[in-house]
């Protein structure tokens, strides 16, 4: 067992705990920093650090995988995208359904050319209505 001195009621100090033989990981570190920040290192090189800075960022290199809602600013990512997608009435074409229903792929082509006419047709009267 490690000797952990206690200052003020708080832990202060760095110090690791080794795990028994067979465990994924061999040990855990936690280490104290200057101004409040540090990091626990657990098993072969996994880290995770602390700040209590004001302002910080989280940057991820690679994929990301969020097990539950994102929430940015008081909103709710997942909901956020699913009413654009909504109001924007975005098509969610499945090109292996397309592949035996040449019907569905026209369609979806149809609608496609028909929007940006609208389009086309919704920015001349909006330059009309200017005028």
């Amino acid at each position: 067992m490690a000797n952990i001195p206690v200052k003020n009621n708080a832990v202060s100090g760095n110090f690791t705990v080794t795990l028994p033989q067979g465990s994924s990981a061999s040990t855990i570190s936690i280490v104290g920093g200057g101004g409040g920040s540090g990091g626990i290192t657990y098993g072969h090189g996994a880290t995770w650090g602390h700040s209590t800075a004001k302002s910080s960022k989280m940057h991820i290199q690679g994929d990301a995988t969020f097990d539950g809602d994102i929430t940015w600013q008081g909103r709710n990512m997942r909901e956020w995208f699913e009413s654009v997608e909504a109001r924007l009435a975005l098509l969610h074409p499945n090109p292996e359904l397309e592949k035996d229903w040449a019907e569905l792929a026209e369609l979806r082509m149809r609608y496609i050319d028909l929007e940006r006419q609208m389009l086309e047709k919704q920015q001349v009267f909006d330059i009309l209505k200017k005028t």
